[in-house]
């Protein structure tokens, strides 16, 4: 009933663990689809290894293609009826595939989750913990789930269960993009649903490691357009109300400007790189109409967002720093 995929890259240290949570399932009708995207450790062994031992695992051996390409080459051969994802470095609870396939006769059904921060050393630092009220969804009102898209819940992929054939009927991949490529399949794929399920438990784990870059840290020319064709999508979704999408992406605009002066002070970038994305940046329609349709809720916010919106960059990110915003 539901293929599980598992995009892997050099992830040796992790996918057994990730492998482990999956068959401690409670629900267990499901294949695991182990596609690896050409990893250069031995995760490609370790994948074959977990697949000797039960048969409902599936390794699928890749050139190196990025993540995109890792999960298409997992959904052309997928035969469960639905799909969920599964990151190679993270782990889910064992009822995570029970608490979603609840709900299936929904077009989307999406749970809480646990962001796990470890240190350099193993120990977990911090959790924080992810969940939108219990809710059924029909379309007809879509601007009553602005929240559950302004908390973040709706940005990622691996907290949710959906119907294969509707990915199959309208031909949906992944995009091959380095950031955001996650959000912007969702969006594809919600504008051909009727309804979604919000499920108010967080079983999945999204873990990361301190002082770790990973994919959502890269700084790709193009970030820029990327984030603004998820905007888009999102204007799209909530016609006529596209003035929610603008207000719900301001957050991430914010974050796109920081992690460009954050890439210049560190010297990720040039001075001239940055000079010249921060520019753009500050031109760009979409994020002015961000900008625009957001109302700063404190003082501190109101002053910081002006800063932004006036360009003035590099005073917003010392006084950022300065506060530890």
């Amino acid at each position: 009933m539901v293929s599980i995929i598992v995009p892997v890259w050099n992830a040796a240290k992790t996918i057994r663990r990730c492998v482990d949570s999956i068959k401690a399932q409670s629900y267990s009708d499901w294949e695991i689809l182990l596609s690896d995207d050409g990893s250069t450790d031995n995760s490609l062994e370790i994948c074959k290894s977990c697949a000797r031992d039960d048969a409902r695992i599936h390794v699928i051996a890749n050139c190196h293609q990025g993540v995109s390409s890792t999960r298409n080459s997992a959904l052309d051969i997928a035969k469960g009826k639905f799909i969920c994802y599964v990151d190679a470095d993270d782990t889910i609870d064992p009822d995570y595939l029970e608490v979603l396939y609840a709900y299936h006769d929904y077009d989307m059904v999406v749970c809480g989750y646990w962001v796990d921060i470890y240190g350099q050393d193993g120990v977990l630092k911090s959790q924080t913990k992810n969940v939108q009220p219990e809710s059924a969804y029909g379309f007809d009102h879509k601007e009553k789930m602005k929240p559950l898209f302004a908390s973040g819940a709706m940005h990622i992929n691996c907290n949710k269960l959906l119907r294969k054939d509707i990915i199959d009927q309208h031909h949906l991949r992944y995009k091959p993009y380095p950031i955001n490529e996650d959000f912007i399949f969702m969006m594809e794929y919600l504008l051909h649903c009727n309804n979604l399920y919000v499920v108010e438990k967080a079983t999945y784990h999204w873990i990361r490691v301190e002082n770790h870059l990973t994919g959502v840290d890269s700084l790709p020319d193009n970030m820029l357009q990327i984030y603004n064709e998820s905007h888009i999508l999102l204007r799209r979704f909530f016609e006529p109300f596209s003035t929610i999408a603008d207000q719900i992406l301001y957050l991430t605009y914010e974050i796109v400007a920081v992690r460009y002066l954050k890439a210049i002070d560190s010297g990720r970038i040039s001075a001239e790189r940055g000079k010249r994305l921060l520019h753009e940046y500050h031109n760009n329609e979409l994020v002015s109409a961000s900008i625009k349709a957001h109302v700063p809720k404190t003082l501190p916010e109101s002053f910081f967002y002006h800063l932004l919106s006036w360009g003035f960059f590099r005073t917003y990110c010392f006084l950022n720093k300065l506060l530890a915003r």
